[in-house]
């Protein structure tokens, strides 16, 4: 068992300041947070300290358990706030507290507590961080219920419990204001106990030898441990787990950057250090003491800066969540620009398409006015081929009036129905000239009037056979022409029908052409509305990327640091946007 080098701490000896005739005692337990006080409180209790009866449960920071009383937290809380001040205050509790009527009216509270959570337990643990700043009220309280405190104060590397303390999520404190925290409960605890039976726990000795740590403690403390056996040492050890310690200071950048405090924290943990090993050395109270004083000197300006900081620490963790809320917003609108770019290349592969359409319907209309003017060609070649026909058969028409005139001079004296045919015939002759395709129709009536007037001269005068015979030898000759005209009016038909379907097949091609058309104007429509959607989404990444880069105006390098991991992250996703608008810039000159 180990041995303490001060003789007033071995069992059996009076210690300064308690109470020798004392038949209750209380294991004190001050740690700074996060200093592994709630494993020291559960092996206690393995020792055989009783527990509180209001015990808080385990969280994801401390999963085996706090060990200590949910109702003593809540009490310390109201009297620190009674004090205005808080368990995250790292300036000297008000002392002038002290000298109002609010601790007599406390301590009647504290005493119930006391009955309600532990009875008439003659050993028991006491542990709560907030004592360390409060202990002078909680020495008076223990007085008055006649029990006899045992200090222990826990020690961890200061490093380690600032990076603790900065890891939790819902109540992160920044690193410099975690490092003067544990100065202060480590000062504040030290000074409020020196004198009295009190030991120092080093976390590591915790972890590493707790059944060890456990003797010593029974020697430095006056006491013997109720429970301490072969058996129970080996649950002592099987409860330690070194894998719940998440932060070693050995791997970590340990105090090198707070130069500031860096010599106070370290002077501090080497004597806290050295007295859980050695035992407690008095000439080691002026460093303590001259430490706490620079502390306390140093409050207003330490204060200013520690509110800036806190403040920054804030905004970054604000910051850091907006970041996170854009990172999600970004990865929302990244997926609604990949499904606009998705329907933008279908509207320009349909676009393409169209535009293959257009240039296959533009060659085949290209092809048909070709053969349209081919065509034409030929109905022009047909027209006056026609023209020419009707050219001679005007001619012909006119050497008819001209033998018409001859004989309806002759006839004149004979018939008036002669006079009937010269006007006939030269209503045939004016219809020749006019229409060239009712050529046939004028010569079809210009013979059967020939035929009537043929009969009635065959009937009234035989004198007329003469000039019969002369109007058969014209029939003749008509009749030759008539067939003539027969033929042209024929292949005109044939020609009118040939154009009429290739009007019709025209007329088709233009009606799809247009339906194309329109079909192509709706996907561009699609397409320029997808480029809006598509050149907003970029404006809102912009804003995005400007928000980011105000995110990165800190004021203060240190608490920025994480920022600049984020940085670099922005610039290569505006690298690769920037890319994507380079696709998209060739992809719009294309269109």
């Amino acid at each position: 068992m180990a041995q303490s080098k001060h003789a007033e701490n071995e069992p059996g000896s009076e210690a300064q300041g308690a109470s020798p005739k004392a038949e209750r005692h209380a294991v004190i337990v001050l740690p700074m947070h996060r200093s592994g006080s709630s494993a020291l409180s559960r092996m206690l209790s393995l020792l055989g300290c009783d527990l509180p009866k209001t015990l808080m449960v385990g969280n994801e920071t401390n999963p085996t358990g706090h060990w200590e009383s949910t109702v003593v937290r809540a009490l310390n809380d109201d009297i620190l706030s009674s004090g205005g001040s808080k368990w995250q205050d790292w300036l000297a509790f008000n002392s002038n507290w002290y000298k109002t009527p609010k601790p007599r009216e406390f301590q009647a509270r504290a005493l119930e507590v006391l009955a309600k959570e532990f009875g008439s337990s003659s050993l028991f643990v006491f542990k709560d961080p907030r004592v360390c700043r409060i202990f002078p009220f909680w020495r008076d309280v223990f007085a008055a219920a006649g029990i006899e405190p045992k200090i222990v104060l826990t020690v961890r590397h200061p490093q380690e419990v600032a990076a603790s303390l900065e890891r939790r999520k819902d109540n992160g404190i920044p690193a410099l204001v975690g490092l003067l925290l544990w100065l202060r409960y480590m000062l504040d605890a030290e000074a409020d106990t020196r004198g009295m039976t009190r030991a120092v726990a080093s976390y590591d000795m915790l972890l590493q030898d707790p059944v060890g740590l456990a003797e010593t403690l029974q020697a430095r403390l006056g006491l013997f441990w109720p429970s301490l056996s072969e058996s129970q040492a080996d649950v002592i050890r099987g409860f330690m787990d070194p894998s719940l310690r998440h932060h070693n200071a050995a791997a970590e950048a340990g105090l090198a950057a707070m130069p500031d405090f860096r010599e106070w924290l370290e002077a501090v943990y080497e004597i806290f250090l050295r007295w859980s090993r050695d035992g407690e050395d008095a000439a080691d109270y002026p460093t303590l003491d001259a430490v706490r004083l620079q502390l306390d000197d140093l409050a207003t300006p330490l204060h200013r800066l520690v509110s800036t900081v806190t403040a920054q620490a804030g905004n970054l963790a604000h910051k850091t969540a907006e970041v996170d809320a854009l990172k999600k917003e970004k990865a929302v609108l990244q997926g609604k620009v990949d499904e606009t770019l998705t329907a933008r290349d279908e509207a320009l592969s349909v676009r393409d398409a169209l535009r293959g359409e257009k240039d296959r319907l533009a060659q085949k209309l290209s092809q048909r006015d070709a053969a349209l003017q081919d065509l034409q060609g030929k109905v022009q070649s047909l027209s006056n081929a026609l023209e020419q026909h009707n050219h001679e058969v005007g001619a012909a028409a006119e050497a008819l009036r001209g033998e018409k005139d001859r004989l309806a001079q002759e006839l004149s004296q004979r018939d008036a129905a002669l006079q009937d045919l010269q006007g006939k015939v030269q209503s045939l002759s004016n219809a020749l000239e006019q229409r060239n395709h009712e050529a046939g129709a004028a010569a079809e009536a210009l013979r059967g009037e020939k035929d009537r007037l043929a009969q009635e001269l065959s009937q009234r005068d035989a004198a007329l056979q003469d000039l019969q015979a002369e109007v058969e030898r014209r029939r003749r000759a008509l009749r030759t022409a008539e067939r003539s005209v027969v033929q042209l009016r024929e292949k005109a038909a044939r020609l009118d029908a040939v154009a009429k379907t290739q009007a019709d097949e025209l007329a088709q091609m233009a009606q799809m052409i247009v339906e194309k058309e329109e079909a192509l104007k709706r996907r561009k429509a699609a397409a320029h509305a997808a480029d809006t959607a598509l050149a907003a989404l970029r404006h809102k990444l912009a804003r995005i990327g400007a928000q980011h880069e105000a995110v990165l105006q800190s004021d203060s390098w240190k608490v920025t640091a994480p920022l600049r991991w984020i940085s670099r992250l922005l610039r290569r996703f505006a690298r690769g946007a920037g890319a994507a608008r380079q696709t998209q810039r060739k992809n719009g000159k294309a269109t």
